[in-house]
């Protein structure tokens, strides 16, 4: 449907924006404005304000005439701001988006429309790029990480984003809400890859993705972006997702990915755990195969797990 109304399931969708939001006053007028000027029947939009210390909040609060209703939060971080506003929405489908971003004309629909047609729970998109002044970038003036691959199934998906790293662009996505509650919350300990590591669940769980091909957003980039703000705390959470991501899938899906489709079925006589280091061990880095190594090492201290492994390598496994 084009006429501004979305459909999930042959039923109109009842569609929630959550917007979190932090020290975002500069930009935050742009943002709900991109949201209000959507044709995509009426919107909830939900704004958590993560403890500003600038004008955010005041600026939010006064868009309640206009139908945005504003939560206030102690101050903890991202993760903890999108459970908040999640847990308060009450659509269909939620559309996720920062303080600081943009959501571009006919933005939400097209989210909808393909999720309802393609039978996945999550759509996204690559994002135009722009700067704090909202210039857009040029493709050598930002990173290329975000893609928009050909439709994977869950277990390949899992697999992309645990070899080669996170490429969804969270605030251009739009997710189901039975797939939030299957999926549960986002992990408030994680302040930059909580996204990434909510991904790797969501494909762990067999959820599927979708991706369109058009930018949905204006995806900022500045100096107080906190998902690159401190490249310390980026490398130590991305090794700690990374290192405990393998335990998030079953024993079919592990058996694939460690030694092919022909084995998801086959009863190889070792359980999760042993396959979710044995994965974790084939990764790049060498901090995550040396966490993997080493809690391999804690389980085999049982022998007969031991003896399962050496039976099951020595046969070529």
């Amino acid at each position: 449907m084009r006429d501004g109304s979305v459909m999930i399931k042959n039923q109109p969708a009842r569609v929630s924006v959550v917007i979190t939001a932090y020290n975002h006053e500069r930009f935050i007028n742009e943002t709900l404005d991109s949201v209000l000027s959507q044709d995509a029947g009426p919107l909830e939009i939900i704004v958590v304000d993560d403890c500003s210390r600038d004008n955010t909040l005041a600026i939010a609060q006064s868009y309640a005439g206009r139908g945005v209703r504003v939560i206030t939060k102690p101050n903890g971080g991202p993760s903890s701001a999108l459970n908040a506003g999640i847990a308060c929405a009450t659509g269909d489908i939620i559309i996720l988006l920062s303080g600081d971003d943009v959501l571009l004309p006919d933005s939400i629909a097209p989210r909808c429309e393909a999720l309802a047609l393609s039978g996945a729970d999550v759509v996204s998109a690559v994002p135009r790029w722009i700067d704090e002044s909202g210039r857009v970038l040029t493709s050598n003036e930002h990173p290329h990480v975000f893609a928009a691959p050909e439709k994977l199934k869950p277990v390949d998906m899992f697999s992309r984003l645990f070899f080669h790293g996170n490429f969804i662009c969270a605030p251009s996505v739009a997710i189901t809400r039975r797939c939030l509650e299957a999926v549960g919350a986002f992990d408030e300990t994680l302040w930059q890859l909580q996204d990434f590591e909510y991904w790797l669940r969501v494909s762990a769980k067999g959820f599927g993705f979708y991706f369109l091909q058009q930018p949905l957003i204006k995806y900022r980039m500045h100096s107080r972006n906190l998902s690159t703000s401190n490249p310390e705390r980026l490398r130590q959470e991305n090794e700690l997702v990374l290192a405990n991501a393998a335990q998030f899938l079953s024993a079919p899906d592990l058996q694939e990915l460690l030694f092919g489709e022909g084995f998801r079925e086959i009863d190889l006589g070792l359980d999760a755990t042993h396959l979710a280091h044995l994965l974790t061990i084939r990764h790049s880095y060498w901090t995550v195969r040396s966490i993997g190594r080493w809690e391999l090492s804690k389980v085999l201290k049982d022998s007969h797990a031991y003896a399962q492994l050496v039976e099951k390598f020595t046969l070529g496994l």
